[in-house]
Order: C-alpha cells, then structure tokens, then sequence
C-alpha cells in the first residue's frame, strides 16, 4: 500500500517526529477528555439559579463547590434536558474510547515510520523540524532508484505526492470546475455556500471512501449514480440524528478555547481568517496542505488590509462616537481610582465601580476596533495584487476592479470573520442534513460525469485526476501559457492546472516534468 506508506510519511514529517507525533497525538486525547469531562460538569451539575441569585447577593458567604454544585444532577432539570445530556455524554466518551484504541493502534505504525526514516532515509527526529519537505522527497527518490519500492517504475516526486494527494485532487478540480451545488433554494441561503468542516468530512465519506480498490483503480461500482444518491441521503439521516450532541460540543470546546481570548482582547471579535471554501477554491493539484496554508498566511496581513480598505462610513462614525462616550465614562472610572483605588470598590446603582469600570474597557475596546485606520492610503488594486502573488487566485471580473463592492463582497466570503465562521460551524451541523438530501444529491450525475472525465491512469501510480496528471495535451491553456489549447470543457478554470504546474516546478526543483512540461517552461522563458 504505497498510498498508505507516503501518506503515514507526511503525516510523520508534518508531526515532526515520533515523539512530537505521539504527545500531539495524547494531548488531543487528554483535551478530548477534559471537554467532555468539563461539559458534563457544567450541563448536569451547576446550579445556575442558586449561583445566579443566593451567590450574588451573598458573595462572601457563599462556596461554590458547596451550595452551588448539585450532588444528585438527575433530580433537578427536566427529562428531555437530562436525557439530551446523557446521551451526548455518551456518544462523546465512546468517540473518546475510540480515538484511545486508534492511538494505541497507531503507536506501531509510528515506531515502524520511525525506523524507516532513521535508517532508509537517514534522518532523526531533531533533523525533522528543521527539513523541508522537497528534500524530504530527494531522499525517497534516490531511495527508490537503489531499494525499488515500486516495482512497475521508478517513482519520481510527482507521483508520490499524486499517490499521496489522489482523492484530494479530485475535491480540488470539483471545487474549481464548480461540480458540487452547495447552497440551499431557501429565502436568503440562495447565494450562501455551506462548505464547512462539517460538509466537507461528509463530502469525503460519501464520495470518496472506497472509490479505489487495492490496485489503486476506481471500482465499477463507484459510477452507479443512484448508488452515490442514497450514500447522500444515509449521511443526511446520521446528521440530522447526531445534530443536537455535535452542536453541543462544538458549542462547549469554542467556550472553553475562546472565551478567555475575546474577554482579555475584544477585538479580537472582529478577527478575520480564510475559510474552508477559501482554501479549497485557492489550493492547487499537487500542493500538500501545509503548503497551501503557507501561502495563505503570507496572503493574510494584505488581505487584512484590503478588507480595512473599506470601513462602512455609518459604522466608523457611531463606533467613533460610542468610544468618546465610554471613554469619557472609563476616564472618570480612572480618576476616581486615582483619588483613592478603595472607590473602586464603591457601588453604582447594583454593581461596584470595578465591575463598571472592565465592562467599559470591553465596549471601549471593541468600538475602537470598528474604527476606520486614520491615514489609510486607499489602493485597492495594489492591495489585491499583493494577495494575488501569494493565492494565485484573480478571476476575471476581479482583474482591475479590486476597488468595486461586488469584488469586496465576494473576497469577504472567503475572508470571513472568526465568529462568523464558528457559528456558520454550528449552523451547518443542522444544515448539514438538508444540504446532503438535496444539493449535493442533486450534483451525484455531476461528480460521476467529472470523474470520468477526468480520470487517466498512470503508471506506478493508478487511476487519478488527469488534471492533477498535468496533461497539457488533453487539458491545456494556451491563455495560461500551455502548450496546446483544448476546449473549454476539458479546461481547469482559471488556469488551475497551469498554476499548479509552475507552483510544483518551483517547489519540487529537483523534479522532470514530461515533454508537455518542458515546452511549457521554455515558453514562458520568453516572457
């Protein structure tokens, strides 16, 4: 199982090592078990009305462990309450009994990988965090000209990362060619595109578990549309099943993991970051995930700036005015600690002016972070272009018009704000069912008709997205710099496929491509 094997391999460099494989790997269990272990604590055993009224009114006198805490949960709260609990706490712990047999079972595996590395390709796990992956590769390559680890042919660094990427690179082409309906025929859900997480990992098990047989071949049954109709709507019932305790948690690990954060920096409520659709639509054929993550963390600080290009006037202007008025409130709060800090402890109406005075700070924080930056230069065009050099995404109506709202809107829907993307993460545990049931089945003919289209078999490698194959004969476009010129149909939008081709040249130095490839290259030496 070639697949396995390099895959086990980049999953172990990206780790960087055993030992950082193995504690990452028990940190996320012990994590796991502390969310469960303290959900379960919150949901079933605080008394939120004694805690609520008594404590408050009696702070001193009241010990939380000891009034507020019940010792019998299941006499207090009603039925539905306690049993939608229970059974979340039960679905939870079996994951987590689960992922703890999956560790144990995977520790071998590892040591196995640990061996291989130390003594095939001659590198610690101290040489790992500092290695690159392209040598990484150098390294198996010359291992396979000496050790023969596929017997057909020699295997050079497109073919491992294609064996390693094969089911990856046919979500990549679906996503660019458009392939995958993913929005609901809903009153204003018509344009959203519901590309979580969530989708995403049922997008996988439905279209892409079991697809290959042990030769790496697509099997027959894997183009029986109504086959892929029902895998579609057996998931959606799972979701809409497991809904409620998947909400549950991702509600709790979000509390526990940001809470702190947005209490300590407010404004880090109006953070931004690229979504999955965003990564998706600007990953290439071929680019392993830490690659694509690296480009779209260079692209990060500019897309922020391009965002700040475009403060909403009536925002700025309120948000100017709410954080004169709090921070004229914050300053008397200060003056007063000034004369004497015992008057922070004095109350105002039902709280004590410390209390007041860090509620301000929050509100005077988060206004000022809605404010316009002073001084902005506005250009969006270089801004964009800047981002362009690192996505390498720039659809034609975005060329030259960076500066139009119908530009800024759609670069905000891969932008999206943190908070926004947490609860679209929970919405789409909800919508997931819908989505499965009705768009995405109705895009199986789709799916099935762009895997066959777009499938070559090579090889030492198997059947895989000849897109990802770099096939400029079948593929090209001449627009992009290709060789020769197909018809719009077989084309990657966009130029995907180019882009990918000169991406990989650059990154994997060391790599030949085919006669395809280097007519390519010495035609853009011309430029």
């Amino acid at each position: 199982d070639l697949d396995g094997k390099f895959a086990r391999l980049y999953a172990y460099f990206n780790a960087k090592g055993y030992r950082c494989a193995l504690t990452s790997r028990v940190v996320n269990l012990c994590t796991l078990g502390f969310t469960i272990w303290l959900s379960g604590l919150l949901l079933l055993y605080v008394d939120y009305d004694y805690l609520r009224n008594q404590c408050a009114s009696e702070a001193e006198q009241c010990d939380i462990l000891r009034d507020a805490v019940f010792s019998e949960p299941y006499q207090y709260g009603g039925f539905v309450r306690n049993a939608v609990v229970t059974m979340y706490l039960l679905l939870f712990s079996a994951y987590w009994v689960w992922s703890a047999t999956r560790l144990a079972h995977d520790a071998a595996p590892l040591a196995t990988m640990r061996k291989f590395c130390n003594q095939k390709l001659a590198l610690s796990d101290r040489d790992l965090y500092t290695i690159t992956w392209p040598e990484v590769l150098q390294r198996v390559v010359h291992l396979q000209a000496t050790t023969r680890l596929s017997i057909a042919r020699d295997l050079n660094e497109h073919d491992i990362v294609a064996r390693i990427l094969r089911k990856e690179n046919y979500l990549t082409g679906m996503v660019n060619r458009d392939v995958l309906k993913l929005s609901l025929d809903a009153p204003g859900l018509q344009n959203h595109r519901w590309f979580t997480k969530v989708i995403e990992w049922n997008i996988d098990l439905a279209v892409f578990h079991g697809m290959f047989d042990d030769n790496f071949t697509i099997v027959p049954s894997f183009y029986d549309v109504s086959a892929l109709r029902h895998r579609f709507r057996c998931l959606a019932i799972i979701n809409a099943i497991l809904s409620p305790f998947v909400a549950i948690f991702l509600s709790m690990y979000f509390v526990l993991s940001y809470a702190e954060k947005f209490y300590n920096t407010p404004s880090a409520v109006g953070a931004r970051d690229w979504n999955s659709y965003a990564y998706w639509r600007m990953r290439e054929f071929n680019e392993l995930p830490h690659f694509t993550q690296q480009r779209l963390a260079a692209a990060y600080p500019h897309a922020k700036k391009y965002v700040a290009q475009f403060p909403s006037p009536v925002v700025n202007i309120l948000a100017k005015f709410v954080s004169y008025v709090v921070g004229a409130f914050a300053a008397c709060a200060l003056f007063c600690a000034i004369v004497d800090d015992r008057l922070l402890q004095a109350y105002v109406g039902d709280r004590d002016l410390l209390w007041i005075t860090a509620v301000l700070g929050t509100i005077l924080a988060s206004s000022r972070a809605l404010m316009a930056t002073e001084n902005a230069v506005f250009e969006p065009n270089v801004i964009m272009s800047k981002i362009v050099a690192h996505t390498h995404y720039l659809p034609k109506h975005w060329r030259d018009a960076a500066h139009k709202e119908e530009v800024q809107h759609e670069f905000n829907s891969f932008f999206s704000l943190k908070a926004v993307m947490f609860l679209e993460e929970i919405a789409s545990v909800f919508a997931a069912p819908f989505v499965l049931w009705f768009p995405l089945c109705d895009s199986a003919d789709d799916i099935i008709q762009f895997v066959r289209q777009f499938t070559v078999n090579k090889s030492g490698v198997g059947d895989m997205c000849s897109l990802s194959a770099f096939d400029f004969n079948r593929h090209g476009n001449k627009h992009y710099g290709a060789p020769s010129h197909a018809s719009k149909e077989q084309r990657s939008r966009q130029g995907k496929m180019e882009k990918s081709f000169l991406t990989f040249q650059a990154t994997y130095p060391a790599w030949e491509p085919d006669a395809s490839g280097r007519d390519m290259l010495n035609s853009l030496n011309g430029f």
